[in-house]
């Protein structure tokens, strides 16, 4: 059980398993009740409590500590020896305890939300945690938390909803995405700052005239020392592969900015600016969630995350900072300037820089495909091409990139789309899907992502376009592959869902036998969603086996794509062996050691920072 698998070396799991325990199972003050939660909420400081939630989410986020140890240092600041023997009877029997995790991210910003709107800052807080009695309710509002998250995620009959397991598997759309996107535990800092960098770095400037100074006169702070400071957090204020341990005793997490000036004075202003642009008070907070809303009489299921996401550090008084979310901090770094520069834009603005965005993403995903496919001349065959458009006319467009395998084609279309949240609603599953459909098939008659994959196939198929400087007269079998921006597009059974509605847009002459479609001369692979972390992870790795191959064993193995692109790779790491990105590492490296560089000109200046942290400071 917990205690008893302290030491039993077992691996982190990117996927556990929550139970949830129900509140009656270990206290005994009479059942859980909404009333009840609110009156345990209102007991507690607000900020403490805030800044705890936030110190467990670091301590979860923590990719060098196995679960199970996460959850006991989760469950030995809060629980008795008692109350955990309970636990550990509880669970026993059920699942594998191995995977059973009582903490969970979700749980926590479920809390985080009532503790915003409920809860006010006592006379002590910052002190308040030292009480065995404040440590106690904070465990009791903990289970129930998970229990009102529980609620929350998984309203009505969800799962039962639709006569076929087709529409059932559509209506879990949007559960099984907004899952994801509050459990997911595992950040990816520093992939997250050389993809968000070199997008907004390198490429921007190129599509968007005048990116740097634009982005300068509206946060004033330039592109460079945004990325700067985030190195900087990156490295010293959450858990990395730099440092490690950010959230337990001996490190809180919680970082001053006096201590950043006292170690870099000469980055005062572009601390100061970095903060505005990233943090957000407990009252902004509650605001951005709760719209200014008076406390509830029942429990209510809508929740946005947008405030935290858009503002992932917290402020509070007395000079105490803190990420209150490593995911949607280190989210911030891929895509956060973007949304900044979006700011009170106009409509045809705000348009022009997601189109902007999207011409870099393809740049970015270009670039590692040249990568692992360079051309070195005209005597050898080139394998991949970029841009790739019809022969008789150059203003159609057939893919934005193509590998030739002679007998194999892997056509590619890159897809950059933002999803609302408040369109992930498992009670409005067609709003979702609408949403879906929008951005990555069609809008106002305009094909894109997978409709515009099967628009090409079609054409092709029939003769009406010929790809230049590209010969496919020996090709048996084209590969659609949507590469997207949106990790959480693999989540299931999402990928399932765009090659059903490929299939649909492809209209193919026939269907064989797993699920290969017919059209004229080609079979037809099922649609492949890639995420660019996929693309990311395959980069190094593609040096021991194939894309061609990984393709064709995904489509025999998953023909129907219920099973994600990520989740076949982690099954299949004796076929397809996965080895770190050597060049995203040597970026990172480069990337960290010149911000850092700029930021602490000397090593004494990162010590006075790391001794200020382990103080507490």
């Amino acid at each position: 059980m917990w205690r008893e698998k302290l030491n039993s070396g077992m691996t982190s799991s990117l996927n556990p398993v929550g139970v949830f325990l129900p509140y009656d199972a270990v206290f005994s003050d009479g059942p859980m009740s909404f009333d009840h939660f609110k009156q345990i909420v209102k007991s507690l400081s607000r900020t403490d409590t805030l800044f705890w939630c936030a110190r467990l989410n670091l301590i979860l986020a923590d990719p060098h500590v196995d679960e199970k140890s996460k959850q006991q240092c989760c469950l030995d600041y809060f629980f008795t020896p008692q109350q955990i023997q309970v636990l550990n009877s509880y669970i026993k029997g059920r699942e594998s305890s191995a995977k059973v995790s009582v903490v969970l991210r979700g749980t926590l910003l479920e809390l985080i939300r009532w503790v915003c709107l409920l809860s006010s800052d006592h006379p002590d807080d910052g002190e308040t945690f030292k009480k065995s009695k404040v440590r106690n309710a904070f465990a009791q509002v903990l289970l129930m938390a998970s229990e009102f998250w529980g609620q929350r995620i998984y309203s009505g009959d969800v799962f039962g909803k639709g006569d076929t397991i087709e529409e059932k598997r559509r209506n879990a759309l949007p559960i099984t995405r907004r899952v994801m996107m509050e459990t997911s535990i595992h950040p990816r800092p520093f992939e997250a700052l050389v993809r968000g960098r070199t997008l907004f770095k390198d490429f921007m400037p190129l599509h968007y005239s005048g990116f740097d100074s634009a982005f300068h006169d509206t946060t004033g702070i330039s592109i460079d020392s945004y990325y700067d400071c985030a190195s900087m957090f990156l490295s010293h204020c959450i858990n990395t592969e730099a440092k490690s341990g950010v959230g337990s005793k001996t490190e809180s997490g919680i970082f001053t900015f006096a201590a950043c000036v006292k170690a870099a004075p000469h980055m005062e202003r572009q601390f100061r600016a970095y903060f505005n642009l990233q943090s957000c008070t407990t009252d902004e907070v509650r605001d951005g969630i709760w719209e200014k809303a008076t406390e509830p009489d029942r429990f209510m299921n809508e929740y946005n995350l947008k405030p935290l996401r858009e503002r992932p550090i917290l402020a509070a008084s007395g000079d105490r900072w803190i990420i209150v979310d490593p995911l949607l901090y280190v989210e911030q770094q891929s895509i956060g300037p973007l949304f900044q520069l979006m700011k009170n834009r106009s409509k045809k603005d705000a348009n022009a820089l997601t189109e902007a965005f999207g011409h870099s993403f393809e740049d970015y995903v270009g670039s590692i495909l040249q990568r692992i496919y360079p051309y070195s001349g005209s005597q050898l065959a080139k394998r991949l091409c970029c841009n790739v458009r019809d022969e008789a006319d150059s203003s159609v467009q057939i893919a934005d990139f193509a590998l030739d395998d002679i007998s194999d084609i892997v056509l590619i279309e890159t897809k950059t789309a933002f999803i609302p949240d408040d369109k992930v609603d498992p009670c409005y599953v067609e709003s979702y899907l609408n949403c879906l459909q929008q951005r990555y098939c069609e809008d106002a008659g305009r094909k894109k992502g997978y409709g515009q994959l099967a628009r090409s196939v079609q054409m092709l198929s029939s003769g009406k376009w010929k790809p230049a400087d590209m010969d496919i007269s020996q090709a048996k079998r084209i590969f659609p592959v949507l590469l997207v921006h949106d990790d959480l597009l693999d989540a299931p059974p999402h990928c399932w869902y765009f090659a059903n509605e490929f299939r649909t847009a492809l209209d193919p002459d026939t269907i064989e036998f797993g699920e290969w479609m017919v059209k004229g001369r080609f079979r037809v692979a099922p649609l492949v969603v890639m995420t660019i972390s996929d693309l990311e992870c395959l980069e190094s790795s593609l040096s021991k086996f194939t894309l061609v191959d990984l393709l064709k064993a995904y489509s025999t193995t998953t023909p129907d794509r219920l099973v994600s692109l990520n989740n076949f790779l982690a099954a299949s790491s004796a076929q397809f062996p996965l080895y770190r990105n050597r060049s995203l590492a040597a970026d990172c490296d480069r990337i960290l050691a010149d911000g850092l560089r700029r930021v602490f000109p000397t090593r004494a200046n990162i010590s006075i920072v790391e001794d200020a942290e382990a103080k507490g400071e």
